[in-house]
C-alpha cells in the first residue's frame, strides 16, 4: 500500500455493497484481518466508524467489491495519516450535545437502515457509533426515532435516569442548560419530545433497548466471545481467525441438533451476563426479543415446557390408548366387529391430533427457530378446529353422515384457510390468537351448556374441564418472569393440562359405555 493513491474519503459516497450471487471470492482470512485491526483504530477515529460497520458485516462470505472497500479506507488513512481525537480545557463540562442521523433502508441485503450518533461533553468528543437497526422499518419518520432513541440512551446513561433499565417506562427528566440536544432534522425533535412524553413506550421488549446487552450482541457477533466464553459455530474468535479448523476442534456431531447459530449464542449469554449485573442493582428480570429470560438445559430453550409437553403427549397417548382398548377388548361389538359407539372414529382423529400437537410443542420449546413455530401453532390450530368440531357434533348429537358433512366442512375450510394463511401469506400472531381465543371458548360454552342440560353420569368430569380449562387460559394471560429461569406462567399452563387430560380421556370412556349401553338396550327392545 506504500505505492497507493490516497483518497479524502474513507468509503465512496452512495456505495451499496451486498452479497452477490456470482461474486468473486477473495481470501477470508486476510479480509478478517484487516477488518479486525482497523475496529482497535477506530477507538481513536471515529471518522472510520460507518465505513467499518458497512464492511464488518460481510465478514462470513467477503467478495472483491468488499476487498476493495477496505482497500480505500486504507489509502484514506494514508491520506490522513495524524488524524484522530483532541481534548480541549473547558470549564462548561456541563454541556453535553448529541448529534444523530440515519440511513434509511440503506442496507442492499436485508432492507435495514443504519442509526449513527457522537456526543460532545464540554465541547470535546466522547461517544460515538454507527450500528444497523434491528428491525425492518417502513416509515423514514419510525427509524429518525429509533436513532434519536440510540442517542439518548448513549446521553442519559449512567445519570439519574438509567437508560438502560426505565428509558421506555419512565417519562425524561432533563434540564435545558444540562441538556442540549442538537439533531439533524429539528421538526422531528419535538414530535419525538411528545412522543416519548406520551406514549413511554418504543421498543417490543426492554431488554432490547439496552444498550450494554446490544453492545455485548454486537461485539460478540464479530468476535464470537462473550467474555471468556467462545462458540465454536462463530466464524471468528476474538483474534480475527477463522475457526474453520480440523474436526477435532469443532462440536460433536451429536450435540449439532440444537441448532444454536452464532447470533442465538451471543444472545443467550449476554443476556444472562447482563440479567445478572441487573439482579446486583436490585432490578427485576425482562423480556428479551419478546421472551423471558430461561435458562437453557444440554441446549433445550424452555426445559419446563419441555418436560411438561412431553408429560401431557404421554397422558395424551394413555388415554387414547386406554379408549381403544376399552372399545376393542372390554365392550360389546357389532357382527362386522366395529364398536357399538358412534363417534369411536372422531375420538382416534382427537387422539392423534392431540399428540402431534404436544409432540410439536415440545420440539418448539426446544428450539424456537421459524420451522418449529409454525409446525407447533399449526398443530395447535388444527386441534383446536377439530375439537370444535367434535364438540358440536356430540353435544348435539349428531349421527346422520350428511349432517355430519354439513357441519364438518365449513370448519374444516377455515382452519386448512387459516394455516395455509400463517405458513405461507403472513404469521399474524393478533390474528391467529383471536382465531384460537373464539374456537376454544366456543368449545368451553358448548360442553358447559351441554353439562348442564345433559343427564350424563359423567357430566361432573366434564364440568371439572371446562371450569378447570377457563382458568387454565387465565394463566395465558397473566404473565410472570420464570421462576428460577424455569418455571413460566406458559409451563404452569401446561401443567395444570396434565390432570385435566386425565379426567377428560376417563369422560370419553364413560361417555363410550354410556351410549354403548344405551344402544344394546334398545336393541334388545327392538
Amino acid at each position: 500500500m506504500s505505492g497507493c493513491q490516497p483518497v479524502d474519503t474513507p468509503i465512496e459516497e452512495g456505495l451499496k455493497l451486498c452479497v452477490e450471487p456470482n461474486q468473486v471470492s477473495t481470501d477470508k482470512r486476510r479480509y478478517r484481518r484487516i477488518v479486525g485491526r482497523l475496529m482497535y483504530l477506530a477507538h481513536t477515529r471515529p471518522d472510520l466508524a460507518y465505513a467499518l460497520s458497512v464492511v464488518s458485516q460481510y465478514m462470513h462470505n467477503p467478495g472483491e467489491q468488499h476487498m476493495n472497500a477496505i482497500m480505500r479506507i486504507l489509502r484514506y488513512l494514508k491520506n490522513a495519516p495524524g488524524k484522530g481525537i483532541l481534548f480541549t480545557k473547558n470549564v462548561d463540562h456541563h454541556s453535553i450535545e448529541v448529534y444523530t442521523d440515519v440511513d434509511w433502508v440503506g442496507a442492499v441485503d436485508d432492507r435495514r437502515s443504519t442509526s449513527g450518533y457522537f456526543t460532545f461533553v464540554g465541547g470535546n468528543l466522547v461517544t460515538w457509533k454507527s450500528k444497523k437497526q434491528n428491525v425492518i422499518t417502513h416509515s423514514s419518520a419510525k427509524t429518525e426515532f429509533r436513532g434519536m432513541a440510540l442517542g439518548l440512551c448513549e446521553v442519559n446513561y449512567g445519570g439519574p435516569l438509567r437508560c438502560s433499565d426505565n428509558i421506555f417506562r419512565e417519562p425524561l427528566h432533563f434540564h435545558a442548560s444540562v441538556l442540549q440536544i442538537m439533531m439533524v432534522d429539528r421538526y422531528w425533535i419535538a414530535f419525538f419530545a411528545v412522543f416519548v412524553y406520551l406514549v413511554r413506550v418504543f421498543e417490543a421488549s426492554v431488554g432490547d433497548a439496552d444498550p450494554l446487552y446490544r453492545d455485548c450482541v454486537e461485539q460478540c457477533e464479530k468476535t464470537g466471545c462473550v467474555g471468556e466464553r467462545c462458540f465454536p459455530h462463530c466464524k471468528f474468535p476474538s483474534d480475527g481467525a477463522v475457526v474453520d479448523g480440523p474436526w477435532y476442534l469443532q462440536e460433536p456431531l451429536y450435540l449439532r441438533w440444537k441448532q444454536w447459530d452464532c447470533q442465538s449464542d451471543c444472545r443467550y449469554y449476554c443476556m444472562l451476563d447482563r440479567e445478572k449485573e441487573r439482579e446486583a442493582l436490585g432490578n427485576g428480570p425482562v423480556k428479551y426479543h419478546g421472551k423471558w429470560p430461561f435458562k437453557r438445559v444440554y441446549g433445550i430453550q424452555e426445559p419446563a415446557s419441555v418436560a411438561l409437553s412431553a408429560l401431557n403427549l404421554a397422558m395424551q397417548f394413555h388415554g387414547w390408548l386406554s379408549f381403544f382398548i376399552l372399545l376393542n377388548y372390554k365392550l360389546p361389538l357389532k357382527p362386522n366387529k366395529k364398536a357399538y359407539y358412534e363417534y369411536t372414529c372422531l375420538w382416534h382423529i382427537y387422539g392423534l391430533l392431540s399428540m402431534n400437537s404436544w409432540f410439536w410443542s415440545a420440539v418448539f420449546h426446544s428450539r424456537d427457530v421459524d420451522l418449529t413455530e409454525k409446525l407447533d401453532y399449526s398443530s395447535a390450530v388444527a386441534l383446536l378446529g377439530f375439537s370444535l368440531i367434535l364438540a358440536i357434533l356430540r353435544s348435539f348429537n349428531v349421527r346422520v353422515e350428511a349432517a355430519r358433512v354439513m357441519v364438518s366442512a365449513p370448519l374444516l375450510a377455515f382452519v386448512t384457510t387459516h394455516i395455509l394463511y400463517l405458513n405461507f401469506y403472513k404469521f399474524d400472531y393478533g390474528w391467529n390468537m383471536k382465531v384460537c381465543v373464539v374456537m376454544g371458548v366456543a368449545q368451553l360454552l358448548i360442553w358447559a351448556i351441554w353439562a348442564g342440560v345433559t343427564r350424563h353420569p359423567s357430566r361432573w368430569k366434564l364440568w371439572t374441564v371446562v371450569v378447570g380449562g377457563g382458568l387454565a387460559m387465565l394463566l395465558e394471560i397473566y404473565d410472570f418472569p420464570p421462576y428460577e429461569g424455569f418455571v413460566d406462567a406458559h409451563a404452569l399452563w401446561h401443567a395444570t393440562t396434565i390432570p385435566l387430560t386425565y379426567i377428560w380421556w376417563s369422560f370419553i370412556k364413560d361417555d363410550a359405555e354410556f351410549q354403548t349401553a344405551n344402544l344394546l338396550k334398545k336393541i334388545q327392545i327392538q
